[in-house]
C-alpha cells in the first residue's frame, strides 16, 4: 500500500526522508524504551542535528520551510511506524513551532530561529485533570508592571524533560482581556517551573508525559502572551487552533496501525507451526487479511480528507482570516472530531485484526505487537474531547444546536 498522507512539498519530502530515518533507528530499540517506561531526551539529539526540528521554521531563519499540514501529518506517520513514543514528542514541537511561524511577527523570530538551530525544544503543557482546554484553571494574572504570574498544573505534557520551552493554555486575570483565553511562550529554565518526570502511562511509555507545575511564575511584560476568546467559549480562534496543533496525534494512530499492519503481513508470509507453507495459503487468513487490508484502506481515506481539509481551513485562516466565522469554526471541529473518531476507531481495528493473525505470540511481551495493542489506545484521550465529549459537539453541530462547553 502506498503510505498516506504523502507530502505535498518539496520541503515536505525532505522532512519524510529525515523522518524514515529516524524511525528506522528508533524502532531497533524501542522494545527497550517501553519496558523500561522512561523518555531518553537524548534521544531527540538526532532530531535536532538532522534539522528535523526546525521542519516546520521558515527558511530565511534556518528551517526547512513546511508550512503544510499534510507535510507535518507525513513526518509524524512515519515517525510512529518506528516508535509512536517519541514521534508524538516530536508532534507536540513540530505543532508549537507551526503555530509560531505562522504569525510571522519579528517578537518569534529569535525562537523559530533557535527552534532551527537546536537549541530549542518546544512542549505544549495544555491538558490539566478534570477539566477542558476551553476551561483551564491555570492562570496568567497580569501584574502592575505589565509583567504575568502564572500558575496552574499540567498533565499529559509529552516531551516535557526535554522542553527549553511551554507553549501554556491559561485564563487571563487583569487588563483589557481579562477572562480571555491565551497562550503563552513559557521559558523552562524560569523559577517556580518543576518538571515531574512520572510518566507511567499504559501506552506511549517512552513519551515523557508527566506532570508540570507552574507556580508563581513571573513573565516580563515582553513575553509572547497570545490572547484568545473568552474563557469557556468555542471562539473560532480556539476551535481551529485545537484543530490544527492535534491532526499529527490523530495521525500517529494511522502510523502505528501501520506498523501493525507491517508485522502481520511478515507474519502470514512465514511458514506454519505444521508445515513449511505460508499462513497466506490458507483462505481463512487470507479472509483475515484481507479485513485488515480493508480497515487500513478506510484509515488512510480518512487521514487524507482530514489532511486536504486542515491546510484549506489554515490556508483560509492566513490569508483570509475575516472568513473565519463561528459557523465555520464549529464545523471544522466537527469534522475534525468525526475524523479522529474514525481514525480511533479503525486503527484499533487494524491492530486487533493483526494481532489475531499473530496467534498466541502476539499477547507476549515480548513481541512489538503487545505494544501496539497499547499504544494505539492513546488515540481516543487526546485533546481536545474525550469521545463522549466529541460525539455530542458533532451531534450538536449537525442539529443546529449550541454545543455543550461543560468541563
Amino acid at each position: 500500500m502506498r503510505v498516506h498522507p504523502a507530502p505535498v512539498t518539496a520541503a515536505g519530502e525532505r522532512a519524510c526522508v529525515l523522518a524514515e530515518e529516524l524511525a528506522r533507528t528508533w524502532a531497533a530499540t524501542v522494545a527497550e524504551r517501553d519496558a523500561a517506561g522512561r523518555f531518553d531526551p537524548a534521544l531527540l539529539d538526532a532530531v535536532r542535528a538532522g534539522g528535523l526540528a526546525g521542519c516546520c521554521v521558515p527558511t530565511d531563519l534556518g528551517g526547512l520551510g513546511v508550512d503544510q499540514l499534510r507535510d507535518v501529518m507525513a513526518v509524524v506517520h512515519r515517525l510512529a511506524f518506528g516508535d509512536a513514543s517519541l514521534a508524538l514528542v516530536v508532534h507536540m514541537h513540530l505543532s508549537s513551532s507551526w503555530s509560531l511561524a505562522r504569525a510571522r511577527d519579528e517578537a518569534r523570530a529569535p525562537l523559530l530561529a533557535a527552534i532551527a538551530a537546536g537549541e530549542a525544544w518546544m512542549c505544549a503543557a495544555v491538558t490539566e485533570a478534570g477539566t477542558n482546554f476551553f476551561h483551564p484553571r491555570t492562570t496568567l494574572q497580569l501584574d502592575a508592571d505589565g509583567g504575568w504570574r502564572l500558575d496552574g498544573v499540567k498533565v499529559f505534557a509529552t516531551g516535557s524533560p526535554a522542553a527549553t520551552h511551554f507553549s501554556v493554555n491559561a485564563r487571563l486575570l487583569g487588563g483589557d482581556r481579562h477572562d480571555h483565553l491565551a497562550q503563552a511562550i513559557v521559558p523552562a529554565r524560569l523559577d517556580g517551573i518543576t518538571v515531574h518526570d512520572d510518566w507511567d502511562g499504559l501506552g506511549m511509555r517512552a513519551s515523557g508525559s508527566g506532570v508540570v507545575r507552574f507556580e508563581g511564575v513571573r513573565l516580563p511584560a515582553e513575553s509572547l502572551v497570545n490572547p484568545g476568546g473568552r474563557f469557556g467559549a468555542f471562539s473560532p480562534g480556539a476551535l481551529c487552533g485545537r484543530a490544527f496543533g492535534n491532526v499529527g496525534n490523530v495521525t500517529a494512530m494511522a502510523g502505528i496501525a501501520a506498523a501493525a499492519h507491517a508485522l502481520a503481513l511478515e507474519r502470514v508470509t512465514a511458514g506454519s507451526r505444521v508445515s513449511s507453507a505460508a499462513l497466506a495459503d490458507r483462505a481463512t487468513v487470507r479472509f483475515a487479511l484481507a479485513e485488515l487490508v480493508t480497515d487500513r484502506f478506510a484509515l488512510e481515506a480518512v487521514v487524507d480528507a482530514l489532511a486536504a481539509r486542515a491546510d484549506e481551513v489554515a490556508a483560509m485562516v492566513r490569508d483570509h482570516p475575516e472568513r473565519l466565522d463561528e459557523d465555520t469554526a464549529r464545523w471544522f471541529m466537527a469534522e475534525f472530531q468525526a475524523a479522529k473518531l474514525n481514525v480511533t476507531r479503525l486503527s484499533h481495528a487494524v491492530v486487533d485484526r493483526a494481532l489475531s493473525l499473530a496467534g498466541g505470540s502476539g499477547y507476549t511481551a515480548g513481541n512489538p505487537l503487545s505494544r501496539l495493542v497499547r499504544d494505539v489506545r492513546a488515540g481516543q484521550f487526546m485533546q481536545p474531547f474525550s469521545p463522549h465529549e466529541a460525539l455530542g459537539f458533532v451531534g450538536a453541530v449537525a442539529a443546529g444546536t449550541e454545543p455543550d462547553v461543560e468541563a
